[in-house]
């Protein structure tokens, strides 16, 4: 009997499922980056007056 069955989905989540979390972790970081611009323009708006 073979077990290509166990072994092979086992080496696609091995492989996918760290791709997947690089990905959430990089389209996170891009929305913090964004949103703090806003914050950060907001901020020299308000100091400069």
């Amino acid at each position: 009997m073979t077990h290509l069955s166990y072994i092979i989905p086992s080496f696609a989540l091995a492989v996918l499922l760290p791709f997947f979390l690089a990905l959430s972790a990089a389209t996170r970081l891009s929305a913090a980056k964004k949103n703090l611009a806003a914050l950060d323009g907001r901020r020299r708006r308000r100091n400069d007056t």
